[in-house]
């Protein structure tokens, strides 16, 4: 991962920059790197399937993501795979909602994160 704890002590550092992140002492390290990772958007779901041109499938979306109409419309028609994006465990439990309903997904990490490793990679 791109982050360490700092001891015991209730904060991360980021790898990537140095930015230090704090939190409150109730939370364990498991929850602070969940915390961490919703905060900076560390990865991304994405449905890796045709479920755009499956209607039960696309029901199946909206009703489970609590999409509107309009909203899916819109995700089919410019094909925005992009379901999600956060924690690791966030996106796992909506990963396995959506595989119940046979719509594949996959979860990465994002772009944006992505780049920041390369950058710390190459320094």
């Amino acid at each position: 991962m791109s982050y360490m704890l700092g001891g015991n002590s209730p904060f991360l550092i980021a790898k990537t920059d140095g930015s230090i992140f704090r939190y409150s002492t109730a939370h364990s390290e498991e929850e602070m790197i969940e915390l961490y990772e919703e905060e900076n958007l560390i990865w991304q779901l994405f449905i890796v399937d045709e479920s755009f041109k499956d209607l039960q499938k696309m029901s199946s979306l909206r009703k489970t993501l609590g999409w509107s109409m309009h909203e899916l419309n819109e995700r089919r028609k410019q094909d925005n795979r992009l379901v999600n994006n956060g924690s690791y465990k966030k996106l796992l439990s909506i990963q396995q909602v959506l595989q119940e309903n046979n719509i594949q997904t996959e979860i990465r990490v994002s772009k944006a994160y992505e780049a920041l490793l390369k950058i710390d990679k190459s320094a």
